[in-house]
């Protein structure tokens, strides 16, 4: 007779990233304070989003969208305080003239 689990490795339970529920629909296996753990260690510590992925049990595409939205989000942000620097004082240059090379 086979073990608990339906792979037929003992020991090994089946492998699953997603919580199944009735009806065929995906139920996400993780909560939102997961996901700002991932992203924080994605976006601060430098881990990539596959070994994020396995290590929160988020899928890849999930922290793909996240991390380009908050990067997103983290420039508009950032362009937004810089123009509200400038316009305070226009005598202000921020960037010189090589920066503003690289930045294009």
């Amino acid at each position: 007779s086979m073990s608990s689990n339906e792979t037929g490795q003992p020991g090994h339970p089946p492998t699953t990233a997603y919580a199944w529920s009735v009806g065929k629909k995906q139920r996400r296996s993780y909560t939102s304070k997961t996901l700002i753990k991932a992203l924080n260690a994605v976006m601060n510590d430098g881990l990539s989003i596959r070994i994020c992925s396995g290590v929160y049990k988020i899928p890849e595409r999930t922290l793909y969208r996240k991390a380009r939205e908050a990067r997103k989000q983290y420039c508009n942000t950032a362009n937004q305080n810089l123009r509200a620097i400038q316009t305070q004082s226009p005598q202000l240059t921020v960037l010189n003239e090589t920066e503003r090379e690289w930045a294009k």
